[in-house]
């Protein structure tokens, strides 16, 4: 009887304590996994199961899904690092989440005999799930502990813990090895018991429940978690969706006791932080960004509606805080340096201070924010040197339509290009949102046809002399650019540019005539303006003209033998000289820092004296490569 007693207590002993595999349903972009008693991390494939202690890294634009023995399905974000703690048969599953994001289905009807079905642990708080689809980010950075419950409820207490030791490069590198050893070390020294922190729960006074449609946070500065409230509506339905969730926030946003007023406050005797309601929550932070003053309630959701704090994915439900905006873990909302230099309107730029003012007033108590960084318009012009350098190479082929009339002869011939581009490299330096100065210099290759088009419409052989050619640099000019508003930019450029001429000069003895090619140094005042077109994902269209205004300038004459059978070509005359340059642009931005440029562009310049005249049409293409440093 004495043995039969301990047999059967060894057998519920395993029933209780036996552990189990999760296994893996889906894997997508680069994801890794350490597994218990290893030092080396290794690709995570499907079909793999998955023990106790396996940790799993998922890299940029990655993410991972697992089944455990339960039927619960966990999603695992990108840029994420979870530890699967705990999995035995009666109880509670337990997770660690170290950094990122998850998106979790438990099954309620599980064969666990525990009320709490899975255990989410991170450095700041832990959640009991009961039975629901959820949502849940944590940020180490300012140590945020974000929750979103979209079926069902979840309970959440903050808690204290040491931060475990983990690299950061073990989330944005996937493949490093001795990240991953030192993160697994780290974790394998958490002992915490599932009963223990099920019991916390259930009788701690902090505890929160979070209904559905509702969020809660654990944030450095609060003592407690946040009074649950209600997220914006278009917010819940995004991610309901993603979850594959019937639910929609008219189902879910109905009025409950527990729900507090709409508009929010602290209890400073309590601790208790109770936002707006109807605000997004950004997952990459953690933060909830909460409405403004200026929101307005909307009785049905009895949630606020706010346009001015930025928008959601509508597929993912992530938040985009507003243009010229970004969200930083520990500072709060600051400029967008990149995106604010499109902002040139003293408008814009005032109406950009007020949105980040307010938005910062609804962080606050989440963040310490800069108070610097909430100025941007002074921070982005209070120092005298450039705000930002761009160097770009621009490779131009075209052809070209030289008209050459002699006006003492009364006849015109075209001269075509067979080949000719220019090779141009500029230096950009911004010293504000608003203006830039830029420098630009190049080489010319410029080559013509060996035949003409007469002006009877005939054509003949011709052989050309490759005299001509000035020194230095083919093209140099230095200029200014203003940036008027988001459509408009205006620019003006000192130039000095290298322009050929075809001059016949005189017959040979065969019949055939010849023609020299002559240049000289051309100066203009180019005035411009762009247009901004449109955008599409990484593609900005633009269009843009430019005006030469150059003067009067010497060039080759058909007085003093040019023309005819005097070769003596050195003559010139003074010719009045104009142009205009048209342009549509294509600009794709593959990286933060580097992009190209693809255009199409026509330019005509027309030189007028009193023997003679040219006027040469232009049209090429352009590819310009960009480095914004």
């Amino acid at each position: 009887m004495k043995y039969l007693v301990i047999v059967v207590g060894l057998i519920f002993s395993y029933g209780v304590y036996a552990t189990q595999n999760a296994v893996v349903k889906v894997v997508k972009g680069k994801v890794t996994k350490l597994a218990p008693g290893t030092k080396i991390a290794t690709k995570l494939k499907k079909g793999d199961k998955l023990a106790e202690d396996t940790s799993i890294v998922t890299g940029s634009r990655s993410f991972a899904r697992i089944t455990f023995a339960d039927k619960t399905t966990m999603n695992i974000g990108p840029k994420s690092m979870i530890v699967i703690h705990k999995m035995q048969a009666k109880k509670a599953n337990m997770v660690n989440l170290l950094t990122g994001m998850i998106k979790a289905k438990v099954q309620k009807n599980s064969q666990k005999t525990s009320k709490t079905k899975m255990l989410i642990k991170t450095r700041s708080a832990v959640m009991g799930v009961r039975g629901t689809k959820f949502q849940s980010t944590y940020n180490p950075i300012n140590n945020s502990t974000s929750l979103v419950t979209v079926e069902g409820k979840v309970a959440m207490v903050k808690v204290k813990q040491a931060p475990p030791e983990i690299i950061e490069k073990a989330v944005s590198d996937s493949t490093n090895k001795s990240s991953k050893s030192m993160a697994k070390k780290s974790v394998n020294k958490v002992q915490d018991d599932v009963d223990q922190l099920d019991k916390l729960l259930e009788t701690s006074k902090d505890t929160v429940e979070v209904p559905a449609g509702r969020y809660a946070g654990v944030v450095e500065k609060m003592a407690k978690p946040t009074v649950p409230v209600k997220i914006a509506p278009k917010q819940y339905n995004a991610i309901a969706k993603s979850m594959g969730s019937k639910k929609r926030a008219k189902d879910v946003m109905k009025r409950l006791k527990s729900d507090p007023k709409p508009e929010g406050s602290l209890d400073k005797a309590t601790g208790k932080l109770t936002p707006k309601a109807g605000g997004f929550v950004d997952f990459a932070t953690g933060i909830y960004v909460a409405p403004t003053k200026a929101a307005v309630l909307d009785k049905k959701t009895g949630t606020f509606k706010d346009n001015s704090i930025g928008k959601v994915n509508n597929k993912t439900g992530a938040y985009i805080p507003p243009k010229g905006i970004k969200l930083d873990a520990k500072k709060g909302f600051v400029v967008d340096t990149k995106k604010s230099a499109k902002i040139a309107s003293t408008s814009d730029k005032k109406k950009l201070q007020k949105t980040l003012a307010s938005l910062n007033q609804g962080v606050k108590k989440q963040i310490v924010v800069n108070k610097v960084e909430s100025k941007p318009m002074k921070q982005l012009t209070s120092n005298w040197l450039p705000k930002n350098h761009i160097l770009s190479a621009e490779f131009r082929p075209y052809s070209e339509i030289l008209t050459v009339k002699n006006k003492n002869e009364g006849s015109s011939s075209d001269f075509y290009t067979s080949s000719a581009s220019w090779i141009l490299f500029t230096w950009q330096q911004d010293w504000s949102e608003k203006w830039s100065s830029r420098l630009k210099f190049g080489a010319h290759v410029y080559e013509i046809d060996d035949s003409i088009s007469n002006s009877d419409n005939s054509s003949s052989k011709v052989s050309i002399n490759e005299d001509g050619g000035s020194d230095g640099p083919a093209y140099l000019s230095v200029g200014a650019v203003y940036k008027y508003s988001k459509k408009w930019t205006f620019l003006g450029e000192l130039v000095m540019r290298e322009v050929y001429y075809v001059v016949p000069d005189g017959g040979s003895s065969s019949g055939d005539s010849n023609l020299r090619k002559d240049s000289s140094e051309v100066g203009s005042i180019d005035l411009g303006a762009e247009y901004f077109v449109g955008e599409w994902k990484n593609l900005i269209l633009t269009a843009g003209g430019i005006i030469h205004i150059i003067g009067t300038e010497e060039v080759p004459s058909a007085s003093g033998g040019c023309f005819g059978t005097n070769t003596n070509c050195d003559y010139r005359e003074e010719a009045d000289m104009f142009g205009f340059a048209l342009s549509f642009d294509a600009h794709y931005q593959w990286k933060t820092n580097m992009g190209v440029t693809s255009s199409l562009w026509y330019d005509s310049i027309d030189a007028d004296a009193d023997s003679i005249s040219y006027t040469r049409n232009s049209i090429g293409v352009g590819f310009d490569f960009i480095w914004d440093i």
